[in-house]
């Protein structure tokens, strides 16, 4: 599935900005190439479900996920499964999800519910 480009379009749309950045742990392997097209290596039903939520994924490309990229976040979520976490990752202090990597109706409505959640969690106080 490409559950971390789901939850850049729905942290972009719910939060009306483009500060979500989707990158993937196992993306360059050689069954599966970076910068890939999504619309060219997913079927179209897949599509659907996410249209549903007002997002379109189909022109969005793979992403190789790199210590840089990482250093580079504000708060970094992961969804990666063993074997396919790199040690930078594993020594991150990045949030990690379980949600397995399978196109469900409820996987797509559990990424929703967390980003939302996310997005919605009231700041800490400031101090005065």
């Amino acid at each position: 599935m490409v559950r971390s480009q789901i939850a850049e379009a729905f942290y972009n749309k719910l939060s009306g900005t483009s500060d979500a950045t989707s990158a993937g742990t196992y993306v360059g392997a050689p069954d599966e190439p970076s910068d890939r097209v999504l619309k060219d290596i997913l079927p179209e039903y897949f599509f659907a479900k996410v249209d549903a939520y007002g997002c379109d994924l189909r022109e969005k490309v793979t992403k190789q996920l790199t210590p840089q990229l990482l250093s580079e976040s504000g708060i970094a979520i992961t969804m990666a499964e063993e074997p396919y976490v790199p040690d930078f990752l594993k020594e991150s202090k990045a949030v990690v999800w379980n949600i397995s990597n399978e196109a469900s109706e409820q996987n797509i409505k559990e990424i929703y519910r967390r980003v939302k959640s996310l997005i919605c969690e009231p700041e800490e106080p400031q101090d005065k």
